[in-house]
């Protein structure tokens, strides 16, 4: 694109249009999730976007980033991590809802802008570089992840519309997190145990849709699926652009792109269900705005083991940090990788002085785990590396049919299934990269570059064989679901090592360029008529059976009318409760209530919360004994009073229960295919959850 003929454009407009784009993407998404039109967030929309853009291009400016060539989109993905994290500092300190930390913050970031010595330089910084052609790219890739994503965007209203939600159930835990945010409840407490204050979390890529909550009058949970989601696929594509056009071409990088979009290379020889690329990334919806900033993080260190700085190398660290509070399975990949690239500028980082240091810090580190007991328990209490790879490669199809791999615990088994996992990660692309990136060292010299893919993989595989088991007792969290960087960052490299070779056969030729921006004309074509009719988000079903149970779900029969209801008639303070299995630990249907009504619970997943601090552990058993102090009642008079003290208005029961207190439901002043609704009223004078304040 650097030799197509574009529109000049300045500085400020090219930033106006930038942000025209993203404001009409946002505004689309919206549209595409519920046949409707906000003009309220699209105005709101026309305020984010550029705020989110000028926050970036103060920050490249401040970092001393005047060699990031692809300013626009780099400034978009930094501006969301100058935004979003200190809008979720705010937020929680202050319990305001995340549109007014957003007043705040965007406040901070207009009046640093308009100092004259601010505004001159960022002018400055922008105008240097070809900011129309950043622009088109922006819009072709907005289109692009509008028409690839369109089926997982409208998941809420395919919910609506049949029952079923066709994307991964997390979804309505998205809409919750977001509600907690920007719902009308929103105060720096749980919405499913509401009093109960939130627990530190990656929650940075909640807190600009949820600022955008108040404009559109939808659930939470279409909040999630359609700007949520959406957001954080053009924050990835965005990203990969920067990336790629750091190191060749932007029409290459609209090429790039649109192959890690739309080419399913990953699926060849081998096609993993849990290391689906698709699958994960539209499942967990932080992972776009991750790889977004860890494809920029990628782009300063080049820059600075090229020409060092120290504003550079304090920029990086930041923005790398900054990945623990989008997420942080993330930052795990990222930070060991970007550590050993950042070597390559300073010699003794390799040096036999720093290894031997390294290996002795090792051998002590191990000698005192081993020492305390309790610390030995727990390294000893986690789980074989060969068990991850055993369940990654027991979900691996190969021609349709599962692997069949011998379960001995010899080394050289244990290495092959770490290869055969690398493979089923990767696709088509573990032969292509050593391949593409073997000629280029051959005909084009050593890429310092080139040499991000091995440290990822090292850091990669040291994770897989030795990241210890998250809080939710779940063994594969850190070491599985990163991979999305992985495979982006080897996808990219391959086609910037094709290029450079194309390149380097006729330097001074146009046509490459003009050949790469056709060919990804002819991607998005291809790939939007390959997926009609199709669902980028469902797992495959063949290799994960129990995926199942997590997609497609089907709502309690009344769920979703018991929802209307709900909504048309809650008011301020309100919190409802589910009785029975419903606050446990795994039960969806209070869950799901909570994501389509906008309303807090008194008690949901209590299983889970019983995993954090004492107090929160105490809060849960005073609610728990409350509910069944509920369903002791003897008649609804004696449940309702029970409930108002209780500071609870709505209970719901489910059509496969019964309450003792009214077993004929006459008392229910909702009810829908055996799904009955309760109104307590008002709650009893200085009536609040029972709560243990923690300290």
């Amino acid at each position: 694109m650097n030799s197509l003929r574009l529109p000049s454009l300045t500085g400020v407009r090219g930033a106006a249009l930038f942000s025209l784009v993203v404001a009409a993407f946002i505004s689309s998404e919206l549209w595409i999730g519920t046949h409707a039109f906000s003009v309220e967030l699209f105005l709101f929309a026309l305020v984010v976007a550029p705020t989110q853009t000028v926050a970036g291009l103060m920050a490249l400016r401040a970092g001393g980033m005047e060699d990031i060539k692809a300013r626009l989109p780099a400034a978009f993905c930094i501006g969301f991590a100058c935004l979003s994290l200190p809008m979720y500092v705010v937020s929680s300190l202050l319990a305001i809802p995340a549109l007014w930390a957003f007043v705040a913050c965007a406040a901070i970031v207009w009046l640093v802008f308009l100092m004259p010595a601010t505004r001159r330089s960022v002018r400055t910084l922008n105008g240097e570089s070809p900011v129309g052609a950043d622009v088109l790219a922006a819009a072709v890739l907005a289109v692009t992840v509008a028409v690839l994503s369109r089926v997982p965007a409208a998941s809420a209203r395919a919910l609506e519309l049949t029952g079923a939600l066709p994307i991964w159930s997390d979804y309505f835990l998205h809409g919750i997190s977001i509600s907690s945010f920007g719902g009308p409840f929103a105060n720096n407490t749980e919405l499913e145990a509401y009093g109960v204050g939130l627990a530190f979390y990656h929650y940075a890529p909640f807190m600009l849709p949820a600022a955008l909550q108040p404009f559109v009058d939808v659930t939470p949970l279409t909040i999630a699926t359609s700007l949520l989601l959406p957001l954080g696929l053009l924050t990835a594509a965005l990203g990969c652009y920067v990336f790629v056009v750091q190191l060749g071409d932007r029409a290459v990088g609209l090429l790039a792109v649109m192959v890690v979009a739309a080419v399913p290379g990953y699926r060849i020889p081998l096609h993993s269900g849990l290391l689906d690329f698709y699958w994960m990334l539209l499942a967990t919806p932080g992972a776009g705005y991750a790889i977004g900033l860890s494809m920029v993080v990628c782009s300063t260190a080049m820059l600075y083991v090229e020409r060092g700085g120290a504003r550079t190398f304090w920029f990086m660290g930041l923005l790398l940090a900054s990945i623990i509070l989008v997420r942080v399975h993330f930052f795990m990949l990222l930070a060991p990788a970007i550590v050993m690239y950042v070597g390559l500028r300073h010699r003794w980082m390799y040096g036999l002085k720093t290894l031997t240091v390294v290996c002795v810090a090792a051998l002590v580190l191990t000698a005192a785990t081993w020492s305390m007991p309790t610390l030995k328990a727990w390294v000893l209490a986690q789980p074989a590396p060969s068990q991850y790879l055993d369940g990654v490669l027991n979900q691996t199809l190969f021609l349709g049919q599962p692997l069949q791999l011998p379960t001995h615990p010899v080394a050289l088994v244990f290495v092959f299934k770490t290869v055969l996992t690398l493979v089923a990660l990767l696709g088509v692309y573990a032969l292509a990269y050593p391949v593409l990136a073997g000629v280029a060292f051959l005909r084009l010299g050593r890429r310092r570059e080139y040499l991000f893919v091995p440290f990822l993989l090292l850091s990669y595989v040291l994770l897989m064989w030795f990241a210890p088991t998250a809080n939710n007792a779940d063994f594969t969290e850190y070491k599985h679901r990163h991979f999305p960087l992985m495979y982006a960052m080897v996808v990219l490299l391959c086609v910037i090592c094709a290029y450079q070779l194309i390149v380097e056969l006729r330097p001074a030729a146009a046509w490459p360029q003009r050949g790469a921006a056709l060919l990804a004309v002819a991607v998005l074509g291809t790939a939007t008529l390959a997926s009609r009719g199709t669902n980028p988000a469902k797992p495959d079903l063949v290799a994960m059976p129990w995926s199942a149970d997590f997609y497609n779900e089907r709502l309690a029969p009344g769920l979703l009318d018991g929802a209307r209801y709900l909504r048309a008639h809650m008011g301020e303070g309100d919190i409802l409760a589910m009785g029975g299995d419903a606050v446990l630990g795994f039960s969806r249907p209070i869950v799901n209530l909570i994501s389509v009504t906008n309303m807090p619970a008194f008690l949901a997943r209590s299983e889970i919360r019983m995993t954090r601090a004492p107090c929160v552990q105490r809060t849960v058993e005073m609610r728990t004994e409350a509910l069944e102090s509920v369903a002791q009642s003897i008649d609804w008079p004696e449940a309702r009073q029970r409930m108002r003290d209780n500071a609870i208005r709505w209970f719901v029961v489910r059509a496969d229960q019964s309450v003792a207190w009214d077993p004929t439901r006459q008392a229910a002043v909702f009810s829908s295919s055996g799904l009955s609704v309760y109104d307590a009223g008002a709650r009893a004078p200085g009536a609040q959850p029972p709560t243990e304040r923690c300290r």
